[in-house]
């Protein structure tokens, strides 16, 4: 381990001595929090970015739990602060070599780990790898996709919806990274997802969200699959017993003024209505425009980084040029806040509009 002295002039004599850092190959992470630059990143993980992981856990596992254990855990402590400095640099050229470093370090050990092991079974490498996607997605112009697929061993068998430990908040995190992945791709999940029946009754929040998350994974292999999986009528008594309602729904410019009172339940209804655009053509327009109203008025980076892959497949349908140029601002503007890769996205959509744009052309013409 490299330890050097760092120089605190304020700091008493006792703190002298315990200023040390580390630099990734150390093993001790609350000494590393010693040198600013870690313990800026630490705090950037804690305050910015575990929220994104958060976003259908109202126990805040990634928040509180994988921050309190990085603490003790070279492994979570790596993930954290690889994604924490990509994010950094990306947002404001904070030194690449931070990211890189840790990013390096976190994957030495994970490649070290065996089935039995116990970062598998507590659930701590599966969170480190969630980590690490976001990292890949903010470290590359391309989504290169290797923590997804590397880390599909890892994926837990689906979760009680009433579990909520680190390895069931890591399942849900994982799966949702799965269904950006495949909206921006259009293609099945790397999950193989059982059609195992869970009630929507008495659930909470979180748990009604990640309810709906199950079904459009399902939905979504059965779409992109081509396999058969008939999801539309647990979707509808999932959407007949869910009662939260926007407290704010005013029609008016591109989108209309959609906010609801949680992250959550924005979350949640946005995966419905991909489900649907999925399920009933004919609501694909409609499904679209409520979609990127909730996102365009959510003011939220955890919603935002969790629409990216609903936004590339359902914006498709916007028809209005209007609606079409908010959503690309949007985009464009979200990508200061999360340093996503957002021109894929951009691309993609305005390719599919100009084939819909064209192909409409072409039918006007022909009568």
């Amino acid at each position: 381990m490299l330890i050097t002295k760092v120089e605190y002039p304020d700091a008493s004599v006792h703190q002298q001595r315990l200023a040390i850092t580390c630099d990734a190959t150390g093993e001790v992470p609350q000494q590393q929090l010693y040198q600013p630059e870690i313990a800026h990143l630490f705090h950037t993980y804690i305050k910015k970015l575990a929220p994104w992981y958060d976003l259908n856990d109202e126990r805040l596992t990634f928040s509180n739990t994988v921050a309190a254990g990085a603490l003790h855990n070279p492994l979570l402590f790596s993930a954290a602060i690889a994604f924490a400095a990509i994010y950094s640099h990306k947002r404001s050229s904070f030194p690449r070599h931070f990211a890189d470093s840790y990013h390096r370090k976190c994957i030495r050990l994970l490649i070290d780990l065996k089935e039995d092991d116990d970062e598998v079974i507590s659930g701590n490498a599966l969170a480190s790898t969630c980590l690490l996607r976001q990292y890949e997605l903010l470290s590359e112009d391309r989504d290169p996709n290797r923590h997804l697929y590397g880390a599909s061993a890892l994926v837990p068998p689906v979760p009680s919806l009433i579990n909520h430990d680190l390895i069931a908040a890591s399942f849900w995190n994982y799966l949702r990274e799965d269904i950006t992945y495949s909206l921006i791709q259009e293609c099945p999940l790397k999950l193989q997802l059982p059609r195992n029946r869970f009630t929507s009754v008495n659930l909470l929040d979180d748990e009604a969200a990640n309810l709906m998350t199950l079904l459009l994974g399902r939905t979504i292999n059965a779409f992109f699959g081509r396999i058969n999986d008939d999801t539309g009528v647990e979707i509808a008594d999932w959407h007949a017993r869910y009662s939260k309602e926007p407290f704010c729904n005013i029609d008016g410019g591109a989108f209309p003024v959609i906010k609801m009172m949680k992250d959550c339940h924005v979350a949640a209804l946005h995966y419905y209505h991909v489900a649907q655009c999925m399920i009933t053509p004919i609501q694909r327009t409609s499904s679209a425009t409520t979609l990127c109203g909730l996102a365009v008025h959510a003011q939220s980076d955890a919603v935002t980084v969790n629409a990216y892959g609903p936004i590339c497949f359902t914006a498709q349908w916007l028809t209005f040029s209007q609606q079409r140029d908010t959503i690309i601002n949007f985009l464009l503007e979200s990508q200061q806040q999360t340093a996503w890769p957002v021109k894929p996205i951009i691309d993609k959509l305005q390719a599919r509009w100009h084939g819909f744009d064209t192909f409409e052309q072409d039918q006007n013409s022909s009568y």
